[in-house]
């Protein structure tokens, strides 16, 4: 993983789920690219969300936790995201 994944990688449950790809970090509501990561995280944000709707997620950036809903998995690397809160870690 690079620097620049690490940045950008997103965790459901503490497990990463995979790294956003578009250039800058999401802040509001809209449709989201990531890359997934294979492994436990990725896996079961995919089960919930399918089981019981939409999970909460989050991203580390400049020492602060931005957290946000995942509403639904529009398709393979394409998320959507609503309900951002940025708190301190």
């Amino acid at each position: 993983m690079t620097p620049e994944q690490e940045r950008r990688t997103f965790f459901f449950e503490g497990n990463p789920v995979g790294y956003f790809t578009d250039e800058a970090l999401p802040a509001s509501p809209g449709r989201y690219h990531y890359m997934p990561y294979r492994g436990p995280g990725h896996y079961r944000l995919g089960v919930v969300l399918r089981s019981s709707g939409p999970q909460r997620c989050h991203y580390l950036a400049d020492g602060k936790k931005m957290e946000f809903t995942v509403a639904t998995w529009v398709s393979y690397g394409l998320l959507e995201l609503t309900d951002f809160k940025l708190s301190r870690r």
